[in-house]
């Protein structure tokens, strides 16, 4: 990796560090994740659609220090086994094929497609 060396105003460097402390990264850490997310190329065909996109417009960005404070605020735990994260909407005796076919099925009822 390259260093990099910025001029900037004394608010900017204030402001820098105040998101850096909030963090808990360093200053660098933070340049860095702004950089990275100002001149990340897009992900090909990743785009939202514009009524998705609406409900996220003007939503605080969050922190990873926010994130943490607000998940202890609303009592949410760690999951400590994986099992507990698996679900059990789908028959045991049905296969991984058939969930396939079924998915693709009510993909095509919800936009209307004529079944083949």
């Amino acid at each position: 990796m390259s260093m990099l060396t910025i001029e900037m105003t004394p608010e900017l460097e204030q402001r820098l560090e105040e998101e850096a402390a909030k963090s808990g990264q360093s200053v660098a850490e933070v340049a860095f994740v702004i950089l990275r997310q100002r001149f990340a190329p897009p992900a090909s065909g990743a785009s939202v659609r514009e009524d998705v996109r609406a409900l996220f417009e003007g939503l605080p960005r969050r922190t990873p220090a926010d994130l943490l404070a607000l998940a202890e605020a609303q009592g949410v735990k760690p999951v400590e086994r994986f099992e507990d994260l698996l679900g059990d909407f789908w028959p045991e005796e049905e296969t991984g094929d058939q969930f396939l076919a079924w998915l693709r099925e009510e993909r095509r009822d919800r936009h209307g497609e004529s079944r083949a």
